[in-house]
Parts: C-alpha cells; sequence; structure tokens
C-alpha cells in the first residue's frame, strides 16, 4: 500500500503517533513555493522571505481553485447522510418510543437504514392527515432535510475563509508551476529545507495533497464512519485530480493556531529562511539584481532556471 494511503487511515482513526511516523520517513528534504516579483509588493513580499523567513499563509477561498477546501454533497437523498448516530438518543427516537414502543426502537438502533424505515412508519399517517400521497409527502420531507444538510455543510465549508494553508511542492523544474504561479518564466522559485525545521508543529501540520475523481462528502463520512476523526484536515488536504501536476505539500493551520502564531505587524508566520533562490529564466533584470543582492546578504544561494540543451536546468 502506498505511504499516503497508509497515513491517511491512520490519521482518520485517529492514529496521530503512527500517522506522524509514516509521515516523517517520506516528507521531501526539499520543498519549494512559487512566486511572482512582477509589482513592487510582491517583490518586497519575496525578499522579506529572504531577509526574515517569515511565512505568508492564505485562506483557501483566495486560491485559483473554487473548490479548494470544500465538501461536496455527493447525493440529494437525505437517508445517504443518516447514520446510525442520528437516531440514537433523538427526537427520531422518541419519536417511535411514543408511538411503536421501546422494542421497535431497539430494532431501528440496529439498522443501516434506520431513516426509511422510520418514514416508512409515518409517512402514510401524514399523507392521510394532508390528504396528499405518500410519494409527495415524502418528497416534502426529503427537500426539509436537505435544506439543513446543505445548510450544514455550508457550515463545514466555512474553513475557506478561516483557516490559513501555504501551499508547496515537490519539483522546482516544473513548467506549468513556472508558468502560472511564477507569472511565465519571470518569477522566482523558493527553496526551503525542511530538514532544518526545528519548531515540530510545523512538521505536524505540514499534509501531502490527495488528488481523487470526486472531492470529500465530509457529512457523509460523519453519518457513516464512527472513527472519523480529523475531518476538517482530512477535506482540505483533497484536490481534484486536474491539479495532480502541482505534487503539492501544504501546511495547514485553523484558525486558532495561526492567530497565535501570525505576527500582527506583517499577517505572516515565522518559518524559515529559503535554502536556495531559483530565478526564472525571463524574470526582469532589475528584479534578478534586486533578488541576487538581497540574497547574498543573507547568505543564501542563488541559481538561475535555463532552457537548455538538456532541458530546463538550474544554472549557477
Amino acid at each position: 500500500m502506498d505511504w499516503k494511503n497508509v497515513f491517511i487511515e491512520k490519521l482518520m482513526t485517529n492514529d496521530i503517533p503512527g500517522a506522524l511516523e509514516i509521515k516523517r520517513m517520506n516528507i521531501p528534504d526539499r520543498l519549494y513555493q512559487f512566486r511572482s516579483v512582477n509589482t513592487i509588493e510582491r517583490l518586497n513580499y519575496v525578499i522579506d522571505d529572504i531577509n526574515c523567513g517569515q511565512l505568508f499563509m492564505n485562506v483557501p477561498s483566495n486560491f485559483n481553485d473554487p473548490f479548494e477546501a470544500k465538501s461536496v454533497l455527493r447525493s440529494n437523498k437525505a437517508e445517504h447522510y443518516m447514520g446510525k448516530g442520528y437516531f440514537i438518543g433523538s427526537m427520531y427516537s422518541d419519536v417511535v418510543l411514543k408511538y411503536f414502543g421501546a422494542d421497535k426502537v431497539k430494532e431501528l438502533e440496529d439498522c443501516d437504514d434506520w431513516y426509511e424505515r422510520y418514514w416508512q412508519m409515518f409517512i402514510p399517517m401524514i399523507a392521510s392527515q394532508m390528504h396528499s400521497t405518500n410519494e409527495r409527502v415524502q418528497e416534502i420531507i426529503n427537500d426539509i432535510q436537505m435544506n439543513e444538510i446543505e445548510s450544514r455543510n455550508r457550515d463545514i465549508n466555512s474553513i475557506q475563509v478561516e483557516w490559513r494553508v501555504a501551499c508547496f511542492t515537490k519539483c522546482f523544474k516544473n513548467l506549468p508551476m513556472w508558468n502560472h504561479y511564477a507569472d511565465k518564466y519571470s518569477g522566482v522559485c523558493l527553496e526551503y529545507d525542511i530538514t532544518s525545521i526545528k519548531d515540530a508543529l510545523f512538521i505536524n501540520r505540514l499534509f501531502p495533497v490527495f488528488y481523487v475523481k470526486q472531492l470529500p462528502d465530509t457529512l457523509h463520512k460523519i453519518a457513516t464512519s464512527s472513527t472519523f476523526a480529523r475531518m476538517l484536515d482530512y477535506q482540505i488536504i483533497h484536490k481534484l485530480l486536474d491539479w495532480a501536476y502541482e505534487k503539492e505539500w501544504r501546511l495547514v493551520f485553523d484558525q486558532s493556531t495561526f492567530e497565535l502564531r501570525v505576527n500582527p505587524t506583517t499577517n505572516k508566520v515565522d518559518f524559515i529562511k529559503p535554502s536556495k533562490i531559483l530565478l526564472g529564466s525571463e524574470i526582469d533584470k532589475m528584479n534578478e539584481e534586486i533578488i541576487r543582492k538581497k540574497a547574498s546578504s543573507a547568505l543564501i544561494p542563488v541559481a538561475k532556471m535555463s532552457v537548455t540543451e538538456y532541458g530546463f536546468e538550474a544554472i549557477c
């Protein structure tokens, strides 16, 4: 089994020590972040990172993927989201107890399809009182329940604007990344030596991204799994297969962790300085001169990407 699958299984069953051990064995020694320097503001951000070793963490809603960090409902049927936990000790259980007794409650507690069975008992009575058909009553009930489920899903998706993420990639020769995130090869790629990170929080909260055909339906997972812990971590580290070329790792902080760690002056968190700076092959000469000068002062090596007979190579 691929190590990432072992990692996610341990993480989701709350075997945190096991998950962290698997991840530590497989974290790349180097991770990279592509940056644009096409404005004074963006150039200054890079210079600040060179000088201070701080890291900007954005909210996922600002990313270029509209489904970033989202739970996506896979069904418009309420029973899809009604696991056993929604019956035991609930108002549904109380109503069954009142009309059908304790034996029927016990019977439904043991059924995965308790929700359908529940309404099979009550829909005919409601339909009779409403002078309607069973099908129409069932449709109305499902619409009411799905409105509530959609509202709960929107609440879960609030992590798009509350949590913070910094994105990295495993490969600095990734041409689409240079094109998309480093302004068509005119920006830079910052290399980070992950082995030099001393703060355990950063290692613990650094995750590989999983690329999937379907995004997580977090509410369904909550409904059907008694061991599904850390559901929001799971949600925020899954992306559609369309983005697999990014080969991403991401640093993830929830809102409270970010607020504890953020520098209120810079709105960044203290991280590590880049271990190397790779200049894009089309970088503006003045920007190149400024970055080389700042990097030299910070004792950070610089190389420039070049289209050669042997491929896209870093030339010192």
